[in-house]
């Protein structure tokens, strides 16, 4: 499903901004992969 479409039909989007950041290693066993996301989006009022 493409989410962009679904949203700048009824907003004005400014911009759209995403971060992926991976640990390898956060307390776990070693090798455990664990990724951590966050999305975000700017609409003009």
């Amino acid at each position: 499903m493409n989410y962009s479409s679904e949203v700048e039909r009824d907003y004005d989007v400014r911009g759209w901004y995403a971060s992926v950041q991976e640990s390898r290693h956060d307390g776990g066993q070693p090798g455990e992969t664990l990724v951590k996301v966050a999305t975000g989006v700017v609409i003009r009022n």
